[in-house]
């Protein structure tokens, strides 16, 4: 459980960290505020605390749970392996109209936003998103650092290796396997195994960028 008494601290200031600000919020926690390279006024009404650097204070990184927020699953994976590195405390954020099985378990720095679903015994791993009304049906194995954007649908036993993009709207079959970084399409539907590092899109999905050879991934 979160510590009620430490206060979260968002990384990023973008749009998907005001979303996780008041995901945040909604769910219970203290937002203490936000990082970014750019100072800014505040961030959903969270203010700004200060670049990346603070994250090499041993009393910052003692007294916060941390959230990658940013929309760049390289980024947000190596800010998370930084804070793990160092001590810190990665938060698990869960949108209070997110629905998430009893059964299923969510990585460290993995935000749940509004009306995401997550069903029985799926396994996320830490600095995943899933995003707003996505669905990650049972029995699902997420890598580190997917992404399951907007409206995005998992049907049962799908398995994601790390980095992978689902676009707005995309549908993958069940008990297909994803490769590591493979980008799925806004609004395709996945009929087959896709392989690691490539770009698919359609109806059927159909390669737009060859990936490496099966097994790889």
């Amino acid at each position: 459980m979160i510590d009620p008494v430490r206060p979260l601290v968002v990384l990023g200031g973008g749009g998907h960290a005001a979303v996780a600000v008041e995901a945040a919020r909604l769910s219970g926690m203290t937002v203490a505020g936000f990082l970014a390279p750019d100072p800014a006024s505040s961030l959903c009404g969270a203010p700004w605390l200060g670049s990346d650097d603070l994250l090499g204070s041993v009393g910052f990184l003692s007294s916060h749970w941390f959230l990658p927020a940013l929309g760049d699953g390289i980024a947000r994976r190596r800010l998370a392996a930084l804070i793990a590195e160092r001590g810190g405390l990665l938060a698990r954020v869960l949108h209070p109209s997110a629905i998430l099985s009893p059964s299923a378990r969510l990585g460290p720095g993995t935000l749940a936003c509004a009306g995401a679903i997550i069903g029985v015994e799926a396994l996320v791993g830490g600095s995943c998103i899933l995003n707003t009304a996505s669905s990650v049906d049972h029995h699902c194995r997420l890598g580190e650092g997917v992404h399951v954007a907007p409206g995005a649908r998992l049907a049962g036993g799908v398995e994601c290796s790390d980095g992978v993009l689902i676009g707005i709207g995309a549908a993958i079959l069940p008990g297909l396997r994803v490769g590591a970084e493979a980008v799925i399409g806004a609004g395709s539907v996945v009929t087959a195994d896709v392989a690691a590092d490539s770009i698919v899109a359609g109806i059927p999905a159909r390669p737009l960028r060859p990936g490496l050879e099966k097994g790889k991934g």
